[in-house]
């Protein structure tokens, strides 16, 4: 199993947008008393954009010159078999977690997606959305942690800054 991470670069302009919005002409544009802008494409802070993206990775990854199915239990989860391997794409917002069972399949979707967007290879699969990933290849085996983002948690919120050195928690017994 091979495992990657993409990500799309400025993913939100990407998608068209299916509504009409209107925007004010920003500082340093020419302005013409009584007119604004007709966006075409979507833009980061625009309520519609995250919708718009995922409508628009979903018709690429779901079109004809990619293939994929969406999974019905999770409309962020796609799937493509070609013979007897299978690709699976986890997208959140501009962040793809990929495993293949075919290295080249994988390569090769990747060249078709870097025709169609900014794609950035992020390499092989270590850390993704808090967790971390240890693999052994020799025994077959993915190691899944959570030890860097609790730390960061700890860090975050003052965790570890108690003056007499105790924690923040209590100890309670299993069965509470």
């Amino acid at each position: 199993l091979w495992l990657y991470q993409w990500d799309i670069g400025t993913a939100f302009l990407n998608a068209y947008l299916k509504e009409d919005v209107y925007i004010a002409i920003p500082e340093g544009f020419d302005k013409k008393p009584g007119y604004c802008w007709k966006l075409k494409k979507a833009l980061y802070g625009l309520k519609q954009a995250p919708a718009e993206w995922h409508g628009h990775l979903c018709e690429t990854l779901t079109g004809p010159e990619l293939g994929f199915k969406r999974i019905a239990a999770d409309s962020c989860v796609f799937i493509k078999h070609v013979g007897k391997h299978k690709v699976i794409i986890g997208a959140f917002v501009d962040d793809m977690l990929v495993a293949a069972s075919n290295k080249v399949l994988a390569m090769t979707i990747k060249a078709k997606l870097s025709l169609i967007y900014k794609l950035d290879d992020k390499g092989e699969l270590h850390y993704f959305l808090g967790v971390e990933l240890t693999r052994n290849l020799k025994d077959h085996t993915i190691f899944f942690c959570q030890k860097k983002y609790s730390i960061q948690l700890c860090d975050l919120f003052g965790f570890w800054d108690n003056p007499d050195g105790s924690f923040h928690s209590e100890m309670f017994p299993m069965d509470c």
